[in-house]
């Protein structure tokens, strides 16, 4: 979803166990760093893609700036 001028990447593990997830967000022409919403984590968006690891159950919400 976009919203004054970022995007947002709305995720949920929903396996009981840990997961490594790439994203492809080369649609969307964004580059630099994810923002982890309510931490102060940051993700690099590299090559069109963001990847990340989630623990079970876990949800992120992620926040990139674009177009």
């Amino acid at each position: 979803r976009y919203y004054d001028g970022r995007w947002y990447l709305i995720c949920a593990n929903r396996s009981t166990s840990k997961v490594k997830a790439t994203f492809d967000l080369s649609s969307l022409k964004v580059m630099g760093l994810a923002q982890v919403a309510f931490s102060d984590k940051k993700v690099k968006v590299s090559g069109g893609k963001l990847i990340d690891t989630f623990p079970p159950l876990a949800t992120k919400v992620y926040a990139i700036e674009g177009k």
